[in-house]
């Protein structure tokens, strides 16, 4: 029996899911920033919820929301599919996700993806922006910075005439990406 319940949390990719049962129930357990990497390999039947609301849970309502890519109050098993693929595009490792941790090394950053690319930019901007020259990015800077923006009336303001894209563009890449 155990094998037939360990064929069916393998990928088609070959992915090696390790598994776990509660309370009778037997599912993935999630436990790298692989095993997140390859969610979207995951067999659809294979999602004990396949959908949950982005408030009244012990989440944080704000990343959830992010999350929540139609804005209809609930995440879905596509947008979290969505998320990953697009994560996986931006960062060398997910790890950090699994970790808990509060920032992001821009060494994490993949600059092989023009996602990537785009989101070190964006990073490398706002801690500039912020006096910062750490090779961290936290939420912090990006509150900060989004005030600082809140305060101006025109937002070109805070673009370097150097960089080839604008502010607007960097910021929204780094908003999809928090």
């Amino acid at each position: 029996m155990k094998k037939n319940i360990k064929n069916l949390f393998t990928s088609s990719a070959g992915y090696n899911w390790q598994y776990c049962s509660l309370g009778g129930l037997t599912r993935v357990k999630i436990a790298t920033g692989d095993d997140i990497a390859h969610l979207p390999e995951l067999d659809c039947k294979m999602w004990s919820v396949l959908s949950c609301p982005v408030s009244g849970l012990e989440l944080d309502s704000t990343t959830l929301q992010l999350l929540d890519l139609d804005h209809d109050g609930k995440i879905r098993v596509d947008e979290v599919i969505s998320t990953v693929k697009w994560l996986s595009n931006v960062f060398r490792s997910l790890d950090f996700l699994i970790n808990g941790e509060t920032a992001i090394y821009l060494n994490n950053i993949n600059e092989d993806t023009e996602e990537g690319r785009t989101a070190l930019e964006a990073c490398r901007h706002i801690l500039k922006q912020v006096d910062s020259h750490s090779e961290q990015f936290s939420m912090d800077d990006l509150l900060y910075f989004k005030k600082q923006l809140d305060n101006k009336e025109d937002i070109q303001d805070q673009i370097d005439t150097q960089n080839a894209v604008s502010l607007p563009a960097k910021f929204q890449a780094l908003n999809e990406y928090i």
